[in-house]
């Protein structure tokens, strides 16, 4: 028994030794061998992407730098040159002859009739500047009834009203040349009273009066 136990004993002693040589074998290994060197860090996407625009970008300024500049325009298209005005030519314009008439009609009858009128208002004693001014309005009123309603339709005075007192009153204030025109002026207002819608009668009493005068 005793030298069983010697051999269990050695063969104890034997494994404990070969497991420790074992675990100091595989140490002095892993000693041995050397950690590999640090690789450096790896560039990332964006970095690169950025690095690649930056270097585009220098070479795009060091070709608009070498660049020739763009040449001044000879003229500004949003500025116009002002123009100079010329009046236009008109072609002459031909006249017409007025048409003939073989109606006979006096010069100017209606400055003379106011010429005249001016004449028996100074004679009547109203001052000279009143008396050129004074039949205007009279005038003017005549002109316009004549142009909106005729001759028949805008007569007045004592003829258009048959006033035979009115008409002798001023025969009788005329001299006689004047009476003369003024007996000549209304036998011709009374046909303009006629057409107007003067009776007959009262025209008929006009026309001795007149003719007496």
């Amino acid at each position: 028994m005793t030298g069983s136990r010697r051999i269990a004993a050695y063969l104890g002693g034997g494994c404990l030794l070969a497991a420790w040589l074992a675990s100091a074998a595989s140490t002095s290994r892993q000693a041995a061998v050397e950690p590999p060197p640090p690789s450096a860090p790896a560039t990332s996407n964006t970095e690169a992407l950025a690095a690649g625009v930056q270097a585009q970008a220098a070479r795009l300024r060091q070709r608009i730098a070498g660049a020739p500049a763009p040449a001044a325009p000879a003229r500004n298209p949003f500025v116009f040159a002002a123009r100079e005005l010329t009046a236009p030519r008109l072609a002459p314009r031909k006249t017409e002859p007025a048409p003939a008439t073989d109606a006979p009609v006096p010069a100017e009858p209606q400055f003379a009739l106011v010429g005249v009128a001016e004449r028996l208002a100074r004679a009547a004693g109203v001052p000279p500047d009143i008396a050129a001014r004074l039949y205007l309005p009279l005038l003017g009123g005549a002109v316009a009834n004549l142009n909106a309603m005729g001759p028949a339709a805008a007569l007045t005075g004592a003829v258009r009203r048959g006033d035979e007192q009115t008409i002798r009153a001023h025969l009788k204030a005329l001299s006689a040349e004047d009476r003369i025109l003024y007996r000549t002026v209304s036998k011709a207002a009374i046909t303009l009273a006629r057409e107007a819608g003067l009776s007959e009668g009262a025209a008929k009493r006009v026309e001795e009066m007149l003719e007496k005068a």
